[in-house]
């Protein structure tokens, strides 16, 4: 692969234009001419009732292609960032979506733990069809699917709703993996995640920082990662040729993607990472997971 991979990749996707005015209301109604609401709108206007996998090839007939810029983090867990995902516009209207809905977080299986301080709502029922939220979950499935298929990595698949969370002053959530295999038999449910900033934690001493300690990463940084928002943080092993762990800086609309399933399917453990506390301000994320689909003999 070479010390660092940048690949552009084509998916469908249907980026709205902002309103004149800077209010993102047009995408918080059932229809552009419907009327302002930040309420989310029982009408279901396109789209499947499930995610089934079938609503990216549905929605991808009435859109255009786009383009993403998908750069390597790093290789265990495999990792990569895509700046620029969504535009401020869109990240500012799934916020508004969630804002009434928040709920302290749970962890599965366990309920609420002081691990996880946050709140948090799943896109179901009404706010599952709203076309915002579709939208966001097409172009995603449509731009993962290319950059797995690139890789040689298994089809991934969207097999949950969207979440929104949000993390206040002092707010985190302790280190963990997305699966539990010792709940699930050893079955990994999240193959992949995909987590999109949707606001920025930019200034000095914020944190928010998603990080992965156990992580391995190449020595080479590129301007592009860094400017982006990616820290490698130093090895204390005598192999100079890697760093040993990287955090991600919030950025909006940036996306960072990682993979919790190795190549075999058994569970990567250096996908373990943590939500360090934000120190100032909020984040709000909206995460997605993936499954991993066996090939067709």
């Amino acid at each position: 692969m070479g010390n660092e991979l940048t690949k552009f990749f084509a998916c469908y996707g249907k980026q709205p234009s902002p309103a004149s005015s800077s209010s993102p209301q047009h995408l918080l109604s059932s229809s552009p001419s419907s009327s302002s609401s930040s309420q989310p709108s029982q009408k279901k206007d396109f789209g499947p009732r499930k995610l089934d996998g079938s609503f990216s090839a549905l929605y991808a007939k009435r859109t255009p292609v786009v383009y993403y810029r998908a750069s390597l983090i790093s290789l265990r867990p495999l990792a990569l960032l895509i700046p620029n995902f969504l535009k401020p516009h869109e990240c500012q209207a799934l916020i508004e979506l969630a804002s009434p809905f928040l709920n302290p977080s749970r962890v599965c299986g366990e309920g609420l733990t002081s691990d996880r301080s946050s709140s948090s709502v799943f896109f179901t029922g009404p706010l599952r069809h709203h076309p915002a939220a579709i939208n966001v979950q097409a172009r995603l499935q449509s731009l993962v699917s290319s950059i797995a298929a690139t890789l040689g990595r298994n089809e991934l698949r969207l097999t949950e709703a969207l979440q929104v969370v949000k993390y206040s002053e002092g707010e985190s959530y302790a280190l963990h993996r997305d699966n539990d295999t010792e709940k699930d038999n050893g079955i990994l449910q999240r193959a992949a995640t995909a987590i999109i900033y949707l606001n920025s934690t930019l200034s000095k001493n914020a944190g928010g920082q998603t990080h992965f300690p156990n992580a391995s990463s190449f020595l080479k940084k590129t301007k592009n990662l860094e400017t982006n928002g990616v820290k490698y943080l130093k090895s204390s092993s005598s192999e100079a040729s890697y760093y040993s762990g990287f955090s991600v800086q919030p950025r909006q609309g940036h996306v960072l993607l990682f993979w919790s399933a190795l190549p075999n399917g058994k569970e990567d453990l250096a996908a373990l990472h943590e939500a360090a506390p934000v120190l100032r301000g909020e984040k709000f994320i909206a995460t997605h997971w993936f499954s991993e689909q066996p090939p067709i003999n």
